[in-house]
């Protein structure tokens, strides 16, 4: 007969919400404790969606991890962009950057997308990206990626801290 420990450890969760489409305005973001009572978490800005065909109107590169660098002395915040594209007539045309509501980076890798002999190959690729001005508050960076998916991520420059 073989001893098995017995190990107690904190398993995290999350429920999953569905709002539906949110009209654009303020909300209050509250979660219930322990004892039954609601308290406040965070407010949570939600604006009107952007026009068609202004964003969301590119072929994005596929983006399998980013890298957040330490931040200058003058509030630019280096990310790098790792990621592979996965047939020869692909290439990395531009990276778009825009900082939208809030304290909240876009990130855009945006292909160039050729039509002669592609062939199946996967080539890797590391690009780095600038983003200026950024704050001492906690910022969320949305990577977007092929396939409609994304990479976020919260970093606070003034903590260094990277979740």
């Amino acid at each position: 007969m073989e001893f098995c420990p017995r190990i107690y450890m904190i398993t995290p969760f999350t429920t999953v919400l569905s709002l539906g489409t949110l009209p654009q305005g303020n909300y209050e973001i509250y979660v219930m404790d322990e004892k039954g009572n609601n308290v406040f978490m965070e407010n949570l800005p939600i604006n009107a969606a952007k026009k068609a065909g202004s964003v969301d109107n590119y072929t994005y590169a596929q983006v399998d991890e980013i890298q957040v660098l330490k931040a200058s002395a003058t509030n630019t915040l280096p990310i790098v962009l790792k990621g592979t594209l996965n047939n020869s007539c692909l290439s990395l045309k531009e990276v778009k950057v825009a900082l939208t509501a809030g304290n909240v980076y876009d990130v855009l890798p945006i292909l160039n997308v050729s039509e002669s002999n592609c062939e199946a190959v996967n080539t890797p690729y590391s690009t780095t990206v600038y983003l200026k001005n950024f704050p001492v508050a906690p910022t969320l960076i949305n990577v977007r990626s092929m396939g409609g998916q994304s990479i976020e991520r919260v970093v606070d420059a003034n903590s260094n801290s990277k979740n």
